[in-house]
């Protein structure tokens, strides 16, 4: 995870500081997801692929809420600026969800990439935030990280999967008949 240099003017931060701007990002970052998964689910053609994308399947809706719980429950105030790893992630997703004209597999490797470019930065994301919340004692959000963390790691595994049986496969096997004609 990036730090958000913008919301972070002094050198003097204590771990507590460093653990409320990951955490403040990351909360910011998974509320964006979640719109911009269900806006993704809409343009898929594989339904495997739509079904990753649901709030019930990726745990979307339950990591925006065990971080709102951890965010009231330290009391910490909205995040000034967000990382350049959200950034960069977020001009991909906006440039997938207003181009109408790919269609088919195709459009669903755009999706498929930067699904998986997401999950890879919430792993992250989600195993700094543990290990600062467990060093910090605070034993309670170091769960509800490490539900999320899983939830994360399970979502990409699903992800490879799809890829691996479905849309690959299926992509190849177009191709193969627009050679043959």
């Amino acid at each position: 995870m990036i730090l958000c240099y913008t919301s972070m003017k002094s050198t003097n931060y204590k771990l507590e500081d460093i653990f409320s701007i990951h955490l403040n990002e990351l909360f910011k970052a998974e509320k964006d997801y979640l719109l911009y998964f269900d806006k993704l689910s809409a343009s898929t053609t594989t339904e495997e692929l739509r079904s990753a994308l649901s709030a019930d399947r990726s745990g979307q809706a339950s990591h925006v809420s065990r971080l709102e719980k951890i965010v009231d429950s330290i009391e910490i105030t909205p995040a000034i600026g967000i990382d350049e790893l959200h950034t960069a992630v977020e001009k991909q997703l906006k440039k997938i969800v207003k181009d109408r004209k790919k269609p088919g597999l195709f459009k669903d490797i755009q999706i498929l990439k930067v699904l998986k470019d997401i999950y890879g930065i919430k792993i992250s994301s989600y195993s700094s935030l543990q290990v600062i919340a467990e060093n910090l004692d605070m034993e309670h959000p170091a769960l509800m990280l490490e539900q999320s963390l899983e939830d994360s790691r399970n979502n990409i595994a699903y992800l490879i999967q799809i890829e691996r049986n479905i849309i690959y496969p299926q992509f190849k096997s177009k191709s193969d008949n627009v050679q043959k004609k």
